[in-house]
């Protein structure tokens, strides 16, 4: 699965939990163009989480890194986005 932000695809992919630190859910990789999310979540959760690193590449790849560096800011917009409906665009 792929998504794009800001013109560049990138690669969704979900893994098992040990690969991720302690308490990350997902991770996003500019350098790779790759999203990744724990495999075991729920699917709500895996949206959330999606919604959650789509932020942040958002705003790192139009040069907001302190923006994208505040979890508290992308949180509040992640939860707000994903009440209202809003899940990241996907296709194969």
């Amino acid at each position: 699965m792929k998504t794009m932000i800001c013109g560049v695809p990138f690669v969704i992919k979900q893994e098992k939990t040990n690969t991720f630190n302690e308490g990350v859910l997902g991770e996003i990789s500019l350098k790779e163009s790759e999203i990744r999310i724990k495999e075991e979540l729920s699917k709500e959760l895996q949206d959330s989480v999606l919604i959650h690193e789509y932020l942040h590449g958002i705003l790192d790849m139009n040069g907001y890194h302190n923006e994208s560096s505040n979890e508290q800011l992308i949180n509040c917009l992640r939860n707000e986005l994903y009440q209202a409906g809003f899940r990241v665009p996907t296709y194969e």
